[in-house]
């Protein structure tokens, strides 16, 4: 067996328990971490944050995953979520006009970064009005997972352009 390390979680309100941060190797790091995300946390959300010990194997195996899905794509975006977000927004006709009014809004603001600023309004909109509110569930649990999955600033981009051709 090999070493154990300590990763940073956070736990639902349902009890399921999601890695946060990459694995440490000392304890004090990892609850050092911990601290910290507690301080920015949203009270909120529901949420508390753990140390879980990792067998060092485990951790291995689970980066190896997660890369594996990272480089899969799907139907040219960068993954199933964001593409599946983007068809929603762009195929039914009140969420495409309110998705470009949104964008539109947001490039006669006062951003910095129109990319940015467009990325985080349309994270926003779908996750605060779009998106059910299933309250503690299995399903609201799914569907964060996907949400969090999801490319902001490739769906910007697309919308950026849409709206250039649009006006």
């Amino acid at each position: 067996m090999g070493n154990t390390v300590f990763q940073v979680v956070a736990v639902y309100p349902s009890g399921n328990r999601r890695p946060v941060l990459a694995p440490h190797e000392t304890r004090a790091a990892a609850d050092w971490h911990r601290e910290l995300c507690e301080r920015d946390a949203d009270p909120r959300d529901g949420w508390v944050y753990a140390v879980d010990e990792v067998a060092e194997e485990v951790v291995q195996v689970a980066a190896e995953i997660s890369a594996e899905i990272s480089a899969e794509s799907y139907n040219g975006w960068s993954n199933y979520p964001t593409w599946c977000v983007n068809l929603w927004l762009a195929n039914d006709e009140g969420l495409y006009r309110e998705a470009l009014a949104l964008v539109a809004d947001v490039l006669a603001g006062p951003h910095e970064t129109p990319r940015l600023g467009v990325a985080d309004a349309l994270r926003a909109w779908v996750r605060d009005e779009l998106a059910p509110d299933l309250g503690a569930s299995f399903a609201a649990d799914l569907l964060g997972y996907a949400l969090d999955r999801v490319d902001w600033l490739e769906i910007a981009d697309a919308w950026l352009e849409q709206v250039e051709e649009v006006v």
